[in-house]
């Protein structure tokens, strides 16, 4: 109707919006479109969606048809919402009698405009969404406010037995009634809808609820708001607002949250609370930004008390996890686990066991993590505690990973995605995506990783997808896009966010050695220094030292590969995605002129790879290996890197790798064919840009000639600009001309 494909989400809005109904979608995707207003951003708006002339006139007509004291009734309805209980219609509509309510509600029903509710007494709804809203859009502001705060009154009145169970729309009707009520019911409900949203994993109906009774009770946001909560009410009501910030991944918010509740309960001496908030170990990065709390929680303790034992699992952690606290943060979990054991509180333990294997992970000490992580997965076999299993099960996956076992890996990671997607906890679904997407990616097995990109399109989806892009040659990498990318707070909002910014600049390392591109390079390079001048963590520091090795490697700066190979080589072999460390070393290896040294670590990264199933790590190994032994050059090496040569064609091709098939056959080619005079071609063209022009002659598009050459989408794009430049022609119409002319279709 419009000319325009729209995007998913925005179909799925006006979907929503018009329940399918297909005149009244029609109606308003016309109005959108006349108005220029059919974009996400605008129909994201509460104002978004008005109802347009054509299907108010529908429904006017309907309208128009009832009895007014049916008007009445269904105008006082629809400020009810779009269900609404009878016995509350009663209340509020006292000046008619119940008979002639009833007559009105069935007047209602025979001209299809409300139904009832099938299997609820005296519930009915309106038969269609817009139908209430077209009712609601005619009563004025005045008299709208008014119905809100009666509605409100009348069902504290009906639901009295019940009232929290109505506190959600309670705090609705509340909050339109504002202006002639005031804020003190309003934020007395929502602060109960917001606790009732948090137990029910309603995470972001809980924040929204909640946020609003802290308004209410405040009377003031933004930066004017006490640096701590005042009473009781407020700091309990930030407490629960920081368990559902945590579980929507807005962290920088619960830390604030959890810090002004922190304060109030330190300053009144509120021992349990304050030992709440300290042990509360949703992710690590809420842990380690809590680390200024941890040691005041622990000097309201008794230091070897059960509540001791509770704070020290967590103090470890944000001790352990710094470049410098391995031992101090070791102690603390050591203190932390004798508690546990002391008081029998298995819990205490599971969770101290999960920091361990966090801790463990994040210096490298694969063994360790696992021996940790799987006792703590262990223990929760009769626990159900979702904060150490989650926290566990990251680690004991990105050990196995690390290690070369993808297959337990992705076990650990869909398992913990199922259990994230139960529970609707936004951060653990975005952190849950790093051993999935890993495990897929590592093993070559791009649809898999591309569909979960597509299911969660956020957090490490982003790279993962680009990455993905430059490995099979499907799309172009300019650095205008990296550099959005680069700018995004989901990959540089806090030093803690390591999960995003290290693999962010892993990719780009990458991926500047697959396209040659200067830009990508130096941005990864800038990202890399940019971690390791700020405060970091361990794996972060690895992260970055493994980016600067491949930018030294690109460059064939000697010293510092030289510099780089000391900071890594002490390590044991690991898969850091998308890199085996040991390739690393054996192109910085080769970079300082140490051949033989080189060897060696392709080798092990022959092996580990074959064994692992990391496939496409495997095929550029075989390739970067080959390649120093043909600038070797000793006896012997021509062969072997024949063989490697060939292993990595058979594993690019099977994966689709059209970058890495296109380097190989080239190599292939060069060493195989016998030197002979070059063909000449009109304007200098070369052979391959002959076959190029041919295919555009014949009408291929850029990506049907990158399919049938077995090049990259790039390359098709680098040849073609080529042959419009060397053949003086404007577009692929006079280059198609040209060919036909010089003989060459």
């Amino acid at each position: 109707m419009t000319g325009v494909q729209l995007p998913q989400n925005l179909t799925d809005t006006l979907y929503a919006h018009t329940e399918g109904n297909p005149f009244f979608m029609t109606e308003i995707i016309r109005l959108l479109s006349e108005s220029g207003e059919l974009t996400p951003d605008h129909i994201g708006t509460p104002e978004g969606i008005k109802i347009p002339d054509g299907v108010r006139e529908v429904i006017g007509q309907r309208l128009n048809r009832l009895s007014e004291y049916c008007n009445e009734v269904l105008t006082t309805a629809s400020i009810i919402g779009r269900e609404f209980d009878f016995r509350l219609l009663n209340i509020l509509n006292g000046e008619i009698s119940e008979e002639q309510l009833l007559q009105a509600v069935e007047e209602a029903v025979s001209f299809h405009l409300i139904e009832a509710v099938p299997g609820r007494m005296d519930r009915y709804q309106f038969v269609h969404a817009l139908v209430q809203q077209t009712l609601t859009e005619e009563v004025t502001t005045s008299r709208n406010v008014r119905l809100h705060a009666r509605t409100a009154e009348a069902m504290e009145q009906l639901y009295a037995a019940e009232v929290e169970a109505q506190a959600a729309e309670l705090a609705y009707h509340y909050s339109e009634a504002e202006a002639v009520l005031g804020t003190e019911r309003l934020g007395h409900f929502s602060r109960i809808a917001g606790e009732r949203a948090l137990a029910a994993y309603a995470f972001d109906e809980a924040s929204a609820f909640l946020s609003r009774a802290l308004e209410a009770r405040e009377g003031e946001t933004g930066p004017q708001l006490a640096e701590r909560a005042t009473d009781e009410d407020t700091a309990a009501i930030l407490l629960a607002l920081g368990y559902a910030q945590a579980a929507l991944d807005q962290i920088a918010g619960a830390l604030s949250s959890f810090h002004r509740a922190f304060d109030f309960y330190a300053s009144a001496v509120n021992v349990p609370k304050v030992v709440e908030i300290a042990e509360y170990g949703h992710s690590g990065y809420l842990i380690s930004g809590m680390g200024e709390l941890i040691p005041r929680a622990l000097d309201l303790v008794d230091p070897d008390s059960h509540d001791a034992g509770k704070i020290l699992a967590n103090y470890g952690y944000a001790l352990g996890v710094t470049v410098d606290g391995f031992d101090s943060g070791l102690a603390a979990l050591e203190r932390a686990l004798a508690i546990s054991k002391h008081e029998n509180d298995k819990v205490l333990e599971a969770r101290t066991q999960a920091n361990m294997a966090n801790v463990y992970g994040f210096h490298a000490h694969w063994e360790e993590c696992l021996n940790a992580g799987s006792r703590a997965i262990e223990l929760n076999m009769d626990l159900d505690d979702f904060q150490s299993e989650m926290r566990a099960r990251i680690w004991v996956a990105s050990a196995l990973l690390a290690k070369g076992d993808q297959d337990q890996a992705s076990y650990h990671g869909e398992h913990m995605l199922e259990l994230a997607e139960r529970r609707r906890d936004r951060t653990w679904i975005d952190r849950t995506l790093r051993p999935v997407l890993t495990a897929a990616v590592a093993r070559g097995d791009w649809d898999s990783a591309r569909e979960v990109c597509r299911r969660y399109p956020f957090g490490l989806s982003i790279p993962v997808t680009m990455f993905i892009d430059q490995m099979v040659g499907d799309a172009d990498f300019g650095l205008d896009t990296i550099d959005d990318v680069a700018r995004q707070d989901s990959y540089f909002r806090s030093t803690t966010d390591w999960i995003g910014r290290s693999s962010f600049v892993h990719m780009l390392a990458v991926v500047a050695r697959i396209t040659g591109d200067s830009g990508v390079l130096a941005l990864a390079e800038s990202n890399a220094v940019n971690i390791l001048s700020s405060e970091h963590q361990p794996n972060q520091e690895r992260a970055a030292n493994l980016t600067l090795a491949i930018v030294a490697v690109e460059r064939s700066d000697k010293d510092p590969a030289e510099r780089l190979y000391r900071s890594l080589v002490s390590a044991d072999q690991y898969y850091a995605w998308p890199l085996c460390s040991d390739r690393v070393l054996g192109l910085l290896s080769q970079t300082m002129g140490n051949g033989g040294q080189a060897q060696i670590h392709f080798e092990d990264a022959l092996v580990f790879c074959r064994n692992a199933g990391y496939r496409p790590e495997l095929a550029w190994t075989c390739c970067d290996y080959a390649d120093m032994l043909l600038r070797r050059n000793e006896p012997g090496d021509g062969t072997k890197a024949m063989s490697l040569l060939d292993e990595s064609l058979a594993v690019s091709t099977e994966l689709g790798m059209r970058p890495l098939m296109e380097q190989i056959t080239e190599r292939l080619d060069r060493i195989q064919a016998p030197p002979l005079p070059a063909p000449t071609y009109p304007a200098g063209l070369s052979h391959r840009e002959v076959e190029v022009l041919r295919l555009i002659a014949f009408g291929k598009t850029d990506r049907e000639i990158a399919e049938e050459l077995f090049i990259s989408f790039r390359t098709v794009g680098n040849h073609v600009s080529n042959i419009l430049n060397k053949t003086n022609t404007s577009n692929r119409t006079e280059a198609a001309t040209f060919a036909a002319h010089q003989g060459l279709t």
